[in-house]
């Protein structure tokens, strides 16, 4: 996923997601997430008017998959929702207020 400006694109890379910079090329990746052994972050989308957050999904095997929200500033990232089964997609929605996704829960 690139970010709104452009000047960034942010991937998985092994098992987490790292951000590569334009500018800084062919510098290594910066790291963005560090899953447990067992999962795997992917899919990651940039918050519209929101450069700082991104949105991505955790497959996890033994938990489920969920969708985090990071945040640059602190480098934290937050389960939005846990205990999904089937994860489809998501998408944040124009201009960043909400976003949307597809899945079925487990249970």
């Amino acid at each position: 996923a690139w970010t709104p400006s452009g000047d960034a694109l942010a991937s998985t890379l092994g098992s987490g997601l790292h951000q590569w910079s334009l500018a800084s090329a062919p510098a290594s990746p910066r790291v963005l997430s560090a899953p447990p052994a067992e999962a795997v972050d992917r899919s990651p989308a940039f918050r519209p008017q929101h450069p700082g957050q991104l949105l991505f999904h955790r497959h996890n095997p033994r938990e489920g998959d969920a969708i985090f929200l990071r945040d640059a500033a602190s480098g934290e990232a937050r389960p939005l929702l846990s205990g999904l089964a089937r994860y489809r997609g998501h998408a944040w929605a124009p201009g960043g207020s909400r976003f949307y996704f597809a899945a079925e829960y487990q249970g």
